[in-house]
């Protein structure tokens, strides 16, 4: 009795309908119900020494100092990069620890696992990029830069390039990388390092998870382009003569040389699917955000934009003089309308066309027209500059 009760006490262990069952009436039911509960606590404790025990004789990788020298390994004697560095970094960057010689200031890496230790000595000036298997290292010199990519420790290029770069936030989700070469011409790496495209002008990252690739063609109009996803894998719709910027999963694209010719603009979407065309009026198309997008349908005395959804269908009209229309942001699209460009007023739409907050402002920055985190726009009033709230109040600076 006197176990149960130091049992509930101290473990917590609440114990006293197993108690009574195992009890009954008799000594030797109390005597069972001892016995097991004995065995309970054995086999706690049992379990936590060994959880205790694992975890202390757990390993882990550590930086380790030998004779003012530093290596990598689980102690002393136990080292998988030999003490032989100035320094180290503390903690590794997934697999890859930085090396440094300050003598001559030059950094190196080494990629270290139970199974693989691989050292890239110190000769670089910059570390760019390290992740779990993919380093980044450059040279920096009165000749300008040139980088090398390595993987899990393995030189991948054997000529340096001029910069290398990577779609992705995180260069551990990075599945192609854009090299410059000497000679200034760009290519697609996979994230072994392998060259997967041909040469082109360049590479510029679209948004939306697409590349655009620029190469010169001695077809009108000279420069055309061709479409990469983030996996590496050319877009089937082949040559393209102009793009905007994807936005919205879509992009405004002039696919042919008449559609170039002709103003003719394709809306298609981030795996070079075609979705819808327009004839516009002097190239005048608006980036699609919020599921809507717009193309100037008329030019003259006064000009018309019509706003589209991403399916083709035409939603409204706007028609004004020296008319600029912008992308929604907050459900509102900014919109530029007067007698001339230099005196027009700003005002917002909502996606039904009609005006919600006034005429009566004007830009305060040509790239700051969408509203922020807190609902706030910069313009002005009357030249006074302040901050538009999305439900429609001005409040001047101080």
């Amino acid at each position: 009795m006197r176990l149960k009760k130091e049992l509930e006490g101290t473990v917590g262990y609440k114990v006293k309908k197993i108690w009574k069952n195992l009890k009954g009436n008799d000594s030797t039911s109390e005597t069972i119900g001892g016995i097991f509960v004995v065995i309970v606590i054995i086999a706690i404790v049992g379990w936590l020494g060994s959880f205790i025990f694992t975890w202390c004789m757990t390993k882990k990788l550590a930086v380790q100092e030998v004779n003012g020298k530093y290596g990598i390994g689980y102690n002393n004697e136990e080292l998988l990069v030999k003490a032989m560095y100035d320094s180290i970094s503390s903690k590794p960057i997934g697999n890859h620890w930085k090396l440094y010689d300050k003598k001559k200031n030059l950094i190196g890496v080494a990629y270290v696992t139970d199974s693989v230790q691989r050292v890239v000595e110190p000769a670089y000036t910059d570390v760019r990029k390290v992740g779990n298997d993919v380093a980044i290292l450059g040279k920096q010199d009165e000749n300008g830069s040139e980088y090398n990519l390595f993987v899990q420790g393995i030189l991948k290029n054997k000529q340096p390039y001029k910069k290398i770069e990577y779609p992705s936030y995180s260069i551990d989700d990075a599945k192609v990388f854009v090299a410059e070469k000497k000679d200034k011409k760009e290519v697609l790496l996979d994230k072994y390092g392998n060259v997967i495209s041909p040469d082109y002008d360049y590479f510029r990252i679209k948004g939306d998870s697409v590349i655009l690739a620029k190469k010169t063609s001695d077809k009108y109009p000279y420069i055309r382009y061709e479409l990469y996803d983030y996996d590496g894998a050319k877009l089937k719709i082949g040559e393209i003569c102009d793009i905007s910027s994807f936005s919205d999963k879509v992009a405004w694209a002039m696919l042919s040389e008449s559609d170039y010719r002709n103003d003719v603009y394709s809306v298609i979407d981030n795996k070079g699917n075609v979705l819808f065309k327009r004839k516009s009026k002097y190239r005048g198309v608006e980036n699609f955000s919020e599921g809507i997008g717009w193309w100037k349908s008329q030019s003259g005395s006064t000009d018309k934009w019509t706003a589209v959804d991403k399916s083709g269908k035409d939603l409204f009209e706007i028609e004004a003089k020296n008319l600029i229309v912008y992308p929604y942001t907050m459900g509102v699209a900014p919109v530029e309308k007067g007698s001339s460009y230099k005196d027009s007023k700003l005002g917002f739409v909502d996606k039904q066309g009609k005006t919600i907050i006034p005429f009566v402002y004007t830009k305060a920055s040509s790239y700051l027209l969408y509203f922020d985190k807190d609902s706030l726009m910069l313009v002005s009033k009357d030249g006074v500059k302040g901050k538009l709230h999305r439900n429609g109040t001005f409040t001047p600076n101080k």
